[in-house]
């Protein structure tokens, strides 16, 4: 009985179960320690997890799945609309603006000391878990930097398997390999196109997996997919099947809720990014059944939360009924898919309406570790509302700070300065939305309620007091700073974790 088949048979059971389930007392104590899988996805838009009901086509039967086995957020928001920062995020449990990791590298840093990525003085959430007692393995895209002391076997994994930059590919290049930008546990042969990533990342981490559960070790894994990041390619039948659907049902850009078309997708990049999508829930329905074998899953957290919004011009997912896009703060570049999954203490089949973050997903781990969660930590430990325990929003309030864009996000009030994109300035005032009767922020408020304005103002720059300035960005953001070398790898070279020697260096 496969991962989808067994959910589809349980949940009415465990449905009928789920109030009594929230209502008992289950502490962390009550079972061994949980193994934890984070699965952050790339560029995929709120509108492509089947379980979001945005009303177009799409196929994630196994993230559906998935959601139904446990909890899917309605109001799952990442802390940047841009893949770097909110991994960077992720990986600390804070905001980006206190990490100074708020932007991509930009053209200038704070000074010749500055690494392009997260910096060194920053736990990470493999850090943490070994602290705990967890074997620790990541694969895929990395993007949190590329200096030898930045890559992921000095940032708390034991094993590694991917792409360290740019890592957004969805074939291993064999020039890749020659340039040494692929890094992984034992020697590659490659052929371009011979390896299709989604497919080889699923391999190793069912390698990994039947590896610990021999070793009974706990284990916390990182699955870093590079779908659905463009270039969109997939093998197999998934295109041509997507593109039969469309054949037979027609083939039409979406309208948001209030009327506005989304962005414009020609129908083949749609049918393009779908197939890329399809295939990799394929390859994590895959990883679920393997867990679901060795008799794993129900004692294993899954999150599965995509990094930001989609960019439905490049790479064909869709945000809908959203506005805004991967690069903006309006919440079609941040409110995404989120998924959490843990049968043996969450009860199935929840739709979660208050906000969370991606920053919530370590203090939750740490705290199924049974680790104490650091001050420092900007998130919050989910487990206790998602069991009842606890009642309302986890959060008082959400805030962005990405360049000259900035917002918070309050009882469904959200006030929000968003310019074109991260490296631009703008002097429009700020807009305020009533979220919970204008999700689409289609209607600004802020000559209606300006005591309101003012107030969530004062609040976002009280809690911007904390934060330092982005250790790099654009020449607008860091007017001091000093530009990169040409080429900054070539300056410093890649280091290769098998040889102990940097590639490249001049």
């Amino acid at each position: 009985m496969n991962f989808k088949t067994k959910v589809i048979k349980t949940l009415g059971i465990l449905l009928s179960a789920s109030s009594i389930a929230a209502a008992e007392s289950v502490n962390a104590e009550d079972v061994s320690k949980p193994n934890i899988v984070v699965i952050y996805i790339d560029d995929m838009g709120y509108a492509d997890l089947g379980a979001n009901q945005a009303g177009v086509y799409t196929q994630t039967p196994s993230m559906d799945a998935l959601a139904a086995s446990g909890v899917r957020f309605e109001n799952g928001y990442v802390t940047s609309p841009m893949c770097g920062p909110s991994r960077a995020s992720l990986v600390t449990g804070k905001y980006q603006a206190r990490t100074g990791y708020e932007q991509h590298k930009g053209a200038r840093r704070q000074d010749e000391n500055t690494l392009d990525g997260l910096r060194l003085s920053e736990s990470t959430m493999a850090d943490y878990m070994k602290e705990a007692g967890y074997r620790t393995f990541a694969f895929g895209k990395w993007h949190l930097g590329s200096s030898a002391e930045q890559l992921p076997h000095k940032r708390g994994f034991d094993e590694y398997w991917g792409l360290v930059e740019p890592g957004n590919q969805n074939f291993l290049r064999s020039f890749q390999v020659e340039k040494g930008i692929v890094f992984w546990d034992e020697p590659v042969t490659v052929n371009d196109k011979s390896m299709y990533l989604s497919e080889v990342y699923t391999d190793k981490a069912i390698d990994f997996v039947n590896r610990q559960h021999e070793a009974e070790q706990p284990f916390f894994m990182y699955m870093s997919y590079t779908a659905m990041h463009g270039p969109n390619e997939a093998t197999g039948d998934y295109k041509e099947r997507i593109r039969e659907y469309f054949d037979k049902n027609g083939y039409e850009v979406p309208k948001n809720a209030d009327g506005h078309r989304q962005f414009n997708t020609p129908r083949e990049k749609r049918i393009k990014g779908l197939a890329e999508l399809w295939q990799m829930d394929t390859e994590i329905g895959r990883f679920l059944d393997r867990l679901e074998e060795l008799g794993l899953r129900e004692n294993t957290i899954v999150f599965a939360i995509s990094d930001n919004g989609g960019k439905p011009e490049d790479n064909g997912s869709w945000n809908v009924p959203f506005g805004g896009q991967k690069g903006q703060i309006y919440e079609g570049g941040i409110r995404v898919p989120y998924i959490v999954s843990w049968p043996k203490q969450i009860p199935a089949g929840q739709v979660f309406s208050e906000p969370v973050v991606q920053i919530d997903v370590l203090p939750t781990i740490l705290a199924a570790a049974g680790q104490p969660i650091p001050e420092a930590i900007d998130g919050v430990n989910l487990t206790p509302f998602l069991q009842g325990k606890k009642k309302g929003a986890p959060h008082d309030a959400i805030y962005w700070r990405v360049g000259d864009n900035w917002a918070i996000q309050k009882g469904g009030w959200k006030l929000v300065h968003a310019t074109r994109d991260f490296f631009t300035f703008s002097d429009d005032p700020p807009q305020l939305f009533n979220l919970n009767n204008d999700p689409y922020e289609s209607t600004d408020l802020s000559q209606q309620e300006p005591e309101r304005m003012q107030q969530l103002r004062k609040q976002w720059e009280e809690w911007n007091k904390d934060n330092i300035p982005p250790l790099f960005g654009s020449p607008n953001h860091l007017p001091n700073g000093i530009p990169w070398p040409e080429d900054l790898h070539a300056a410093r070279g890649r280091y290769n974790p098998l040889t102990g020697e940097y590639i490249g260096v001049k």
